[in-house]
C-alpha cells in the first residue's frame, strides 16, 4: 500500500474528519469517522500509527478514540433492535456497556430504558443494567458448567463456590427433566426397605467394613468422594408406588435415602440436606429412611412426619453418642441400625427409640463376614423388648442359639 493518499482517498479522509470534527458533539458520527480512518488507514501519509494521528490531529490519546469508536458500534447494535423506543445520546451513557456482547449490550440498554421510563437513561442506571446482566449470565454459565458434570455430580468445593442465584436455578433444574429419575429396587442388603435413593453419595467415614465404597469404587467415576445429584430430586414423583403391595408389606414404601452415602455427615453442605428434605416433604405417599453415623447434626433438622431418622450404633462408644443425639432429634420415627453388630450392646434406655434392625457383618474389600454371638443379639432383643421397641433381623444376621444341657 502506498503511503501517499490516491484523490479518492483524500476526498474520503475529509469528509471523515469533517465528520469527526461535527462529531465531537455526536458520538456517533465521531466513531464511525475514526473506525473508518482507522480501518482504511487514511493516516499514513503524515502519521507513523492510528494512535500518533489522533494525538497530532485531533488532541486525544487512541484510548479515548478507542471509546468512541466502541461507542458506535454498541449504538449500531442497539441501534438494530426495532424495540427499543429510546437510543444513546452520548458516549459516556453507553460506554458501560463496553464489556459485554452483543446481545447482552441490547438486553442491558433495554432495561435501562425501562428503569428509566422509556426516557434516556442515566449512566448510573446503565450500569446497574449491566451489573443484572452480567450477573445473569454468570448464574447461565455456572449452572452449564455443573449440567456438563451431570455424570459424575457436583463435589462439596464446587457447591460452594457457587452463587447462592445459581444453587437455586440448579435446584429447579431436575423439575425440567425428560429422562426422569426413579428410585432403585434394593436386594437382600437392604431388606428393610424396597427402594433405595441417593441424591447425594459418597462418603468420609472410612469405615473398615464398608461395601458400599466398594461399589462406588468399582463403578462410579468419582469413586466414593462426596458428590450432590440434584437431578436425582425428581425420582419421588416419578416412582410409582406399588399401593396393593404396600397395604400389606410397609417395606414397599420405604425408600432407603443415601443407601451410598451419609446425608449428615459433618463435611455434607446444609443446602444438599435442605434440598433432599424439601422433596421427601413434598411426597408423603413414602416413607423415607435415613441413616448417619453423625447423629450429633440431627437435631438441626425439621423432619417431616414421613422421614424415619437413624444412627448406626455398632460398638459401645457409640450408644451414648447416639443416646445424647436423640434425645434432641424430633422424627416421627427414631430408629437403630446394629449392624454390623460388632459386640455386645448396653444402652441406658431404647424407649426414645421406635425400631431397631440387627445384622451381621457382610464381606468387604477390607475385612471378612462376621458373625455376632447369640447372646449379644439375645441382650439387645431383651432390651428392645423392655421398652416397646419394634426389632427387625436382616438377612445377613444368621447367628442362633446353639445351647446344649450341661
Amino acid at each position: 500500500m502506498s503511503l501517499i493518499l490516491d484523490p479518492k482517498e483524500t476526498e474520503r479522509l475529509l469528509k471523515y474528519e469533517t465528520a469527526i470534527e461535527k462529531g465531537l458533539q455526536s458520538f456517533v458520527q465521531a466513531g464511525m469517522a475514526l473506525l473508518s480512518i482507522r480501518t482504511e488507514k487514511l493516516y499514513r501519509e503524515y502519521y507513523t500509527s492510528f494512535e500518533h494521528y489522533v494525538q497530532e490531529r485531533w488532541g486525544f490519546t487512541g484510548h479515548r478514540a478507542r471509546q468512541l469508536i466502541n461507542a458506535f458500534e454498541i449504538h449500531e447494535t442497539i441501534e438494530s433492535v426495532t424495540t427499543v423506543p429510546v437510543l444513546p445520546s452520548t458516549e459516556r451513557q453507553v460506554r458501560p456497556l463496553a464489556p459485554l456482547d452483543s446481545a447482552q449490550q441490547q438486553k442491558a440498554w433495554a432495561q435501562a430504558v425501562e428503569t428509566a421510563n422509556n426516557n434516556i437513561p442515566t449512566t448510573n442506571q446503565v450500569q446497574q443494567a449491566v451489573i443484572r446482566v452480567q450477573e445473569e449470565a454468570s448464574v447461565i454459565k455456572e449452572t452449564e458448567t455443573v449440567n456438563n458434570k451431570r455424570l459424575r455430580g457436583i463435589t462439596v468445593a464446587e457447591w460452594n463456590s457457587m452463587s447462592n442465584d445459581a444453587k437455586g436455578v440448579l435446584l429447579k433444574e431436575h423439575e425440567k427433566e425428560t429422562n426422569s429419575s426413579v428410585f432403585n429396587r434394593t436386594n437382600d442388603n437392604v431388606e428393610w426397605a424396597l427402594w433405595t435413593w441417593n441424591p447425594v453419595t459418597g462418603c468420609l467415614h472410612d469405615c473398615p467394613y464398608c461395601y458400599a465404597r466398594d461399589i462406588a469404587n468399582r463403578f462410579y467415576p468419582e469413586k466414593f468422594e462426596p458428590v450432590f445429584h440434584p437431578w436425582r430430586l425428581s425420582a419421588p414423583q416419578h416412582t410409582l408406588l406399588p399401593e396393593k403391595a404396600a397395604e400389606t408389606n410397609v417395606g414397599e414404601k420405604n425408600v432407603f435415602v443415601c443407601s451410598m452415602a451419609d446425608l449428615f455427615g459433618k463435611w455434607v453442605p446444609q443446602g444438599w440436606i435442605d434440598a433432599v428434605l424439601d422433596t421427601v416433604r413434598q411426597h408423603s405417599q413414602w416413607n423415607f429412611l435415613f441413616l448417619t453415623k453423625f447423629p450429633q447434626k440431627l437435631s438441626e433438622q425439621t423432619f417431616p412426619d414421613n422421614a424415619w431418622v437413624g444412627t448406626t450404633v455398632d460398638r459401645q462408644h457409640r450408644v451414648a453418642v447416639a443416646e445424647k443425639a436423640f434425645a434432641n432429634t424430633k422424627a416421627s420415627v427414631k430408629w437403630l441400625s446394629c449392624e454390623p453388630l460388632e459386640e455386645r450392646l448396653d444402652f441406658s434406655s431404647l424407649e426414645m427409640f421406635d425400631w431397631i434392625v440387627l445384622g451381621g457383618r457382610s464381606r468387604s474389600s477390607q475385612m471378612p463376614e462376621f458373625q455376632p454371638e447369640w447372646e449379644w443379639v439375645e441382650h439387645l432383643v431383651e432390651q428392645a423388648r423392655a421398652a416397646n421397641c419394634m426389632v427387625y433381623f436382616k438377612p445377613n444376621l444368621k447367628t442362633r442359639p446353639r445351647e446344649y444341657p450341661q
